[in-house]
Parts: C-alpha cells; sequence; structure tokens
C-alpha cells in the first residue's frame, strides 16, 4: 500500500489524555513503509471548506446545530467526548462566589461551536452589564482567563494537563458545563475512499474500542 491521507483535526485536540489520533497515527505507520499522514490543525470553518474542495480526506471535528445546518453530514462517526467548564481565575473566581454567581460586570468568551449554549446556560439576558466576547477559541480564552480580564468555558483536559502561572477555578460544575463529541467526517461515503485514506481512517474507529 502506498499512498497519503490528509487528515483535518479540530484545534486543540493534543491534550487528550488518551489521544485516540496519535494511537491511530501509529498504527497507521505499521501497515506499510510508503504510506504518509499530511495532519491539517484548524478551526471548523477551515477544515469544512478544505473537505469540500476534496483537499481533505476526512476531517475530525465537532458538530453543531451552528455548524451543521448548511451540510448535511451523513458519514460521521463520533470518536471521543469533551467537557468544557466556565473557568475563571481564582481570585476572579473568588469574587463571583461571594456574589452569589452573579456574572454583573465581566468580560465572557462565549464564541464558537458552543456559542448558542453558552448564552443559553449563563441565562446572559438576566444581566445589564456584562460583555459577551465573541472572537472565541480554546487558546485566546486561556490567555485571557489567565489574565484575568475574562472569564472563559475550557475543556477539563486543557486545565488538567497544563502547569499554568495561574490558578483556574471551574464555576458551578453542576450547571455551567459543555458536552462535546467529536466524530470523523467524510465528505461521501468511506467506499469512496482511496486504500490508504480508508486504512486510516479504519486505524482511527480501532483506536477507539481499545
Amino acid at each position: 500500500m502506498t499512498g497519503l491521507v490528509r487528515v483535518g483535526v479540530l484545534d486543540n485536540t493534543v491534550t487528550f489524555e488518551d489521544n485516540i489520533i496519535s494511537a491511530a497515527i501509529e498504527a497507521f505507520y505499521q501497515l506499510s513503509d510508503h504510506i504518509e499522514v499530511s495532519l491539517e490543525i484548524g478551526d471548523y470553518t477551515l477544515l469544512n471548506e478544505k473537505l469540500q474542495k476534496n483537499q481533505l480526506d476526512m476531517m475530525i471535528v465537532v458538530l453543531s446545530e451552528q455548524n451543521v445546518h448548511a451540510q448535511t453530514y451523513d458519514h460521521r462517526t463520533p470518536l471521543f467526548h469533551e467537557k468544557s467548564y466556565l473557568y475563571a481565575r481564582e481570585d476572579v473566581a473568588l469574587e463571583i462566589i461571594n456574589k452569589q454567581y452573579s456574572l454583573e460586570g465581566q468580560r465572557i468568551n462565549v464564541g464558537g461551536y458552543a456559542s448558542r449554549q453558552m448564552h443559553q446556560l449563563l441565562n446572559v439576558n438576566q444581566y445589564d452589564n456584562i460583555k459577551l466576547i465573541n472572537g472565541w477559541n480554546v487558546e485566546s480564552g486561556l490567555i485571557l482567563t489567565m489574565a484575568g480580564t475574562h472569564i472563559s468555558f475550557l475543556p477539563t483536559h486543557l486545565i488538567e494537563s497544563g502547569k499554568y502561572q495561574y490558578n483556574l477555578v471551574a464555576l458551578k460544575e453542576e450547571e455551567w458545563v459543555i458536552e462535546s463529541e467529536f466524530s470523523v467526517v467524510l465528505k461521501s461515503s468511506k467506499n469512496a475512499l482511496t486504500p490508504v485514506a480508508l486504512a486510516f481512517y479504519n486505524c482511527l474507529l480501532e483506536a477507539v474500542k481499545k
């Protein structure tokens, strides 16, 4: 078997404790000395555009109401899940807790694929003076949260895996939580994949089982 498989991966998957993508790549390279994997890391919009233009063989992303309305994906397979909590720097978290978890006056990162869910969870319409920041991604959210100027929904694996300058605290873990499902998405049936792309796809599914 020879050839190249082109895989798009949503940013910020590297800190998963059990990273099935790395496991799949390792198993894939054991199949032949004449195969290669090309990884494209990006956001959903970029990866979806490249998949539709046949510049990727598959993408590993979170599908949501916000990004699925334009495309109906019949060829998607769930791979793993992620939890995100609303995090604040420890001193900021203490202030919020002392105010009975009122978010009045806070800058809150509420963009991304789960933007609508974030608005609903936090019931943002009840506040008169909050700033909702829409230009959100995980890395910028982490930096702004550590600055103490913002609070952000951040994935637990990112917080638990890192040694950061400031301690970050999850607020209302039972209530303010978002669960996301990562899926491998194909443009069409897996029967349309090249042999090398199909081999990698199967390695992904095997890695999930382990």
